[in-house]
């Protein structure tokens, strides 16, 4: 798969683009596999990748992979215990508390602030209304109201598992848009939100991901 991919960059380029950029997610799975052969299998491909573009031998073809930080740093099943890409992945020692090192393939991602996560409302907002020149926009205070409703039900798994506000805020959004006689106000007062099951969702292992730019 992994050399069809480069194909394909090559493709892209041919047609004008100045490459490809592949997102993998959920990388936690590799983490979890319990084939031994299967788990060592796909870290080699990992290790390949990351040669292939340190080495320049994957022009024009990026990947940003996502997973929790145990997936990097579990030193019986994370990536760290393949030496190859621990020495290749280890972070810069001097990166501690809030300070940051963007130009290394490690970065760790903190939750959303209040600020960043009404912004993501805001824009959610517009793409979702894409195109409907009819809609009526929610007012400005409806993000910060909304966002204010979500805390008070599920406090700072607002935050840490985003997924669940999104899917909400979605669902208002829906409900607007299909009822023009709704009211925002009056809905979000009778809506109960609900917290995530903890035990079945990946993002509550860690309060922070990992991304890895390779």
């Amino acid at each position: 798969m992994y050399d069809q991919l480069k194909l394909l960059s090559r493709f892209c380029r041919l047609a004008g683009y100045k490459g490809l950029l592949i997102c993998l997610d959920e990388l936690v799975n590799l983490y979890k596999l319990a084939n031994v052969q299967a788990h060592n299998g796909n870290y080699e491909q990992i290790l390949r990748i990351l040669n292939d573009v340190e080495q320049g031998g994957a022009e024009g073809l990026g990947f940003v992979l996502g997973g929790t930080p145990e997936f990097l740093t579990d030193p019986r099943r994370g990536l760290y215990s393949y030496p190859a890409l621990q020495s290749r992945l280890a972070e810069n020692p001097f990166v501690q508390n809030a300070l940051v090192d963007r130009t290394g393939h490690v970065l760790r991602l903190s939750n959303l602030d209040r600020e960043q996560f009404l912004a993501l409302l805001q824009k959610l907002h517009s793409v979702y209304h894409s195109g409907k020149t009819e809609h009526s926009p929610l007012p400005a205070e409806a993000f910060p109201a909304f966002l204010r409703h979500c805390e008070q039900r599920i406090g700072e798994a607002t935050f840490r598992t985003p997924r669940t506000t999104i899917t909400a805020f979605i669902g208002l959004l829906a409900v607007l848009d299909q009822n023009p006689d709704a009211q925002w106000h009056t809905l979000l007062h009778h809506t109960v939100i609900l917290p995530l099951d903890s035990a079945k969702d990946d993002l509550t292992v860690s309060n922070e991901l990992v991304s890895l730019i390779l």
